[in-house]
């Protein structure tokens, strides 16, 4: 590992010294991350890999957090006000900012995260440097119940999209909250179903489907419109960048364009800086009718 300073003064191949003064101030708690983009440009985040150089505490409470966890892009739908704050009480509130690392993919450490405010990207590194984005958490959302549950390691890499408060519990107390709280066990049944068919329908998408069908498919999930009897209404403006999208669903930004421009012509979205507002939420779902 490098610390800034030693970055700075010999480059990103200078490795961790226990005698540089800098380096010795962040051993043991801090780690430096090096990511390398798909464009191969450096970019270095100095993260706690605990959160509590962010700082940690309750800062919300249980009605707040239930009406995110219960609401439109959150993973539960009918958790009580007595459940959540059960959940506030056996977990922590760990505040991060934009860039740093709440899990990493491969280590033994599971851990259910429930995010309550900002955004988080769930995403892997190759080797080489690229990034393949999954999903991107939003507030009540949640990640780590697979590895929670079934004992594996973490699966995802999830970086901070922009400044986040996330709810961290433990896999015992995942455990326990289940046998004692029904509402709870009813939730994360309920979420692992939806995305083991979130899984089937990825791996389907990737053989069968064209590049078309996989994007209008990404624009219903990202607008929360895949399953028509949700109750919630669909978020029609997506808060989203081209190049973030292309990565979802693995194509080029510049194929990713040409289709959503595409689109445009037909009337079905409308595109924005930054942003993607659907106008006809039936034509994206008769685009993956024929597939689906």
């Amino acid at each position: 590992m490098s610390c800034r300073s030693c970055l700075s003064n010999h480059g990103p191949d200078r490795r961790f010294s226990k005698d540089h003064p800098v380096c010795r101030s962040y051993s043991g708690s801090c780690l430096l991350v090096l990511i390398v983009t798909e464009r191969y440009r450096f970019k270095y985040h100095l993260c706690d890999n605990s959160g509590r150089h962010f700082g940690r505490g309750s800062t919300m409470d249980a009605q707040q957090a239930a009406a995110l966890i219960n609401g439109p892009y959150g993973f539960a739908g009918a958790l009580s006000v007595d459940t959540v704050a059960e959940l506030l009480r056996r977990g922590r509130l760990v505040k991060y900012e934009k860039g740093g690392f709440v899990t990493r993919r491969g280590l033994n450490e599971p851990r259910l995260c429930i995010v309550l405010s900002g955004s988080v990207r769930l995403t892997a590194f190759t080797k080489d440097g690229r990034e393949m984005l999954t999903h991107i958490v939003r507030p009540g959302n949640c990640w780590g119940v697979f590895p929670c549950l079934g004992g594996y390691r973490e699966t995802n890499d999830s970086v901070i999209e922009e400044p986040s408060t996330i709810l961290i519990l433990r896999p015992e107390a995942v455990g326990n909250m289940m046998w004692s709280y029904q509402d709870f066990q009813k939730a994360l049944v309920q979420l692992l179903c939806d995305r083991l068919n979130l899984a089937l329908s990825l791996s389907e998408q990737m053989g069968a489907w064209v590049a078309r069908e996989r994007l209008a498919w990404r624009l219903l999930l990202l607008a929360n419109a895949l399953d028509e009897r949700r109750a919630p209404p669909p978020q029609l403006e997506i808060v989203i960048s081209q190049d973030t999208l292309a990565a979802m669903v693995h194509l080029s930004r510049q194929r990713t364009n040409m289709i959503l421009k595409d689109m445009e012509r037909d009337g079905v979205v409308v595109l924005k800086y930054g942003r993607i507002e659907i106008l006809d939420i039936d034509a994206l779902r008769n685009e993956i009718s024929r597939t689906a």
